[in-house]
């Protein structure tokens, strides 16, 4: 069967004349510059030799979003899902990802707020002041706060601009999505001898009533499922103290109330007897629950970044972040009213109870501060970045489990409390060289970090009873990364990447066997080849982004359920390898088109599970074999009334696992969404400048998963969005 996108792609192409149109129109409009950060200064897209997918305002704006999530569909091998019942997210690159949110646990993939690395899931899936936002596929060992195998999520917020403006946002949607969004500009003011300050304030309000309902009166609850009220305040200050010397702080407040989106039975074994609950793969929206209840989010963040341009040569920064959250959480994890009276196996005490009942706190604070030297020699041909990094984090967990297996009859007990302390160490520095030969097209860089990681993990409840564990462990690591760089035209760039990268141990606080516990997961390693071009081609109207990439992923680290928790585990070795490839064209005047493609393929070498090789029974969790997204969009002016545009695209994942073994019960289909935008923008009246959107999601109404956990005796699956539609009304005052 053909790849749906690919033939789509390739029958757009056929159908306007690709050539023809880029060659017609010698007013034609050029491609807009992308600036990024990747490598702690800013470049081109097109001059950084490292796979990246970049996304400046006006593209976030096409698609429509306020949610760093919402670009996983268009980014090649990335996954971004929701983590049902826990208010995070699951983030992976190239296959490599987590799915636990527990503090003991560092992310593969490194998510970064203006700088500052954001260490837990718990917590970051809420919406923000977008700027920009950079993905950072292939291990980011080198130039990043904290060292990962997957990769990095950078993302940028808006700052003060300098002027008076008002904008504000409204949207409105079905199963009563409301949304709105405030920003409000200060002028730059003269502060005398201590400079210019400037501000920004922005306020963000959502709220969701979910498309699936419960049902049943069982026990008290909320009736919306996947439920949404959520605030976020940000207040953002620049100073300018004097031409060479700045400060920029924030200050961010969010909560976030509402429930999980709900996780429905797909297959359970008979002495469950809920087999008329049971749905493979058609989407529920009613739900008979036993024991779902609200879940509650909130948190805090200061940010403040002091940079010294000491000349035009050297920049050196710091940037010093803290943040807090405090998560409740009472999800139905097995997503049926069975109820069952038996005995507790822990004390043989009678209890009557669901599937899987549980309710849980979780709180976490981190600090971090990073010095940096970001610096350029020799009339340029020397670029050079190095710096200094501290990071440290506490965070815990109270919750209340009790799994029923019926293989037993009996109830397990699974309730834990526990706390984790880890702190982090690193110093860093990388070297740009161009030589004087060439006619310098040739470029050379060489970085390296040592990295240093300290846990600490104690444990007062374990499976219901009190306890007293604790643990204390440190790993150190060395990771470097070496490029080539060559020019084959002003416009064509090629290079080779080795990169390494490192995730340090992980004790297994949330096992519910002890001796787990004592023996933590070594770290794991990954290191990668890396072969790009970058091109912009027929006068800057045409993009084309490749990237070839073999990954040697040692010891990996993998999340195992052993009796409805989850252990880590270092399974043994694999070889990753995958192509990934980026288009955008402009075609005529009016018309932009957008592709990108992602494959990828592994070989687990060795998965070692209770003493047994059983590497061909494995797979690599949150990773689509392929993945595509297309797009094309209409732009013109309206005489004297506006612009506008009109966009189609299209979304493509293939199968994704959720597990390492045993996944077949819980992994998902492939699927293919259909979304439609068409905007009338740049009206004005007098002072004010108007827009009005239409949008459309999933138009076809796909029935797809996008999350899936095996417990063992039963399986539960999170099926994503159906079809909606919505307004968005944008008025800005200048």
């Amino acid at each position: 069967m053909q790849f749906p996108l690919v033939a789509m792609f390739r029958k757009l192409l056929m159908t306007v004349g690709l050539q023809t149109l880029l060659l017609s129109t010698v007013s034609a409009a050029v491609l807009e510059e992308v600036v990024v950060t990747a490598q702690k200064r800013e470049s081109s897209l097109q001059d950084t030799p490292i796979a990246i997918s970049a996304y400046n305002e006006s593209a976030l704006d096409s698609i429509g979003t306020t949610e760093f999530s919402s670009i996983s569909d268009y980014t090649p091998n990335v996954v971004i899902a929701p983590m049902p019942g826990q208010n995070g997210t699951v983030i992976s690159i190239r296959g490599i990802g987590t799915g636990d949110p527990s503090s003991a646990i560092d992310p593969k993939v490194g998510l970064y707020i203006d700088g500052v690395y954001v260490a837990r899931s718990t917590g970051n899936l809420f919406e923000l002041d977008l700027e920009r936002i950079e993905v950072l596929r292939g291990p980011q060992g080198t130039l990043w706060g904290k060292n990962t195998t997957g990769g990095s999520i950078n993302v940028t917020t808006a700052k003060p601009g300098g002027q008076l403006g008002l904008e504000q946002d409204i949207g409105i949607g079905k199963f009563g999505y409301r949304y709105a969004r405030t920003r409000l500009d200060s002028p730059t003011m003269d502060m005398g001898g201590a400079g210019q300050l400037s501000g920004r304030l922005t306020y963000l309000a959502k709220r969701y009533d979910g498309w699936a309902d419960r049902v049943n009166s069982l026990v008290a609850g909320p009736e919306d499922l996947g439920e949404i009220d959520s605030e976020y305040v940000r207040l953002a200050l620049r100073g300018e103290l004097s031409n060479s010397i700045s400060l920029d702080y924030s200050y961010e407040d969010y909560n976030r109330r509402g429930t999980a989106r709900q996780d429905q039975m797909l297959h359970a074994i008979p002495g469950l007897g809920v087999a008329e609950f049971t749905e493979p793969s058609r989407r529920l929206e009613k739900f008979q629950l036993d024991s779902a209840g609200a879940d509650r989010l909130s948190g805090k963040s200061h940010t403040l970044t002091a940079t010294w341009e000491i000349d035009e040569d050297l920049v050196v920064k710091s940037i010093t972040g803290k943040r807090e959250s405090d998560t409740f959480f009472q999800p139905d994890l097995d997503g049926t009213p069975a109820q069952f009276t038996s005995v507790l196996l822990s004390s043989l005490a009678p209890h009557t109870g669901g599937i899987y009942d549980f309710l849980g706190t979780r709180d976490h604070e981190q600090f971090s501060q990073e010095f940096q030297v970001v610096g350029s020699a020799l009339a340029g041909r020397v670029e050079y970045t190095g710096g200094l990094y501290y990071f440290t984090e506490k965070g815990g967990e109270n919750s209340t489990a009790i799994l029923y297996l019926a293989s037993f009859d009996a109830f397990t007990d699974l309730s834990k409390v526990y706390t984790v302390e880890n702190e982090s160490r690193a110093v860093y520095g990388q070297l740009s060289y161009t030589p004087d030969v060439l006619d310098s097209r040739l470029r050379l860089t060489l970085g390296g970090r040592y990295s240093e990681d300290v846990k600490q993990a104690n444990k007062t409840v374990h499976n219901g009873l009190a306890t007293a564990l604790h643990g204390e462990r440190d790993w150190d690591n060395i990771s470097m990364a070496g490029v080539a760089e060559y020019r084959l035209g002003e416009s064509v760039n090629t290079y080779v990447r080795i990169a390494e990268g490192y995730n340090a141990g992980i004790f297994n606080i949330r096992s519910s066997q002890t001796s787990t516990f004592s023996t933590p997961a070594a770290e794991e390693t990954l290191t990668s080849y890396e072969l790009g071009l970058k091109s912009e081609l027929v006068d800057r109207r045409l993009r084309l982004n490749f990237a070839a990439f073999l990954s040697d992923y040692r010891d990996m680290q993998q999340l195992l359920f052993v009796g409805g928790d989850s252990t880590a585990v270092n399974v043994g070795d694999a070889e990753l390898s995958g192509i990934e490839l980026e288009a955008l064209v402009i075609l005529g005047e009016y018309f932009t088109v957008g592709a990108n493609y992602a494959h990828l393929d592994y070989d687990i070498k060795e998965f070692i599970n209770n003493d047994t090789d059983v590497s061909d029974q494995a797979t690599l969790p949150f990773s689509a074999d392929k993945s595509a997204s297309a797009f094309v969009e209409f732009t013109a002016p309206i005489h004297g009334f506006g612009t506008l545009s009109a966009r189609l695209d299209t979304v493509h994942k293939g199968r994704v696992a959720f597990a390492p073994l045993n996944f077949e019960s819980s992994e998902a289909d492939s699927y293919t969404l259909y979304n439609a935008r068409m905007e009338l923008s740049d009206m004005h009246a007098g002072n004010f400048e108007f827009s009005l959107a239409l949008w459309g999601r999933n138009l076809t109404n796909e029935e797809h998963r996008i999350f899936g956990v095996d417990f063992g005796e039963f399986q539960t699956g999170t099926f994503g969005d159906p079809r909606a539609f919505g307004v968005d009304i944008t008025l800005l005052l200048q």
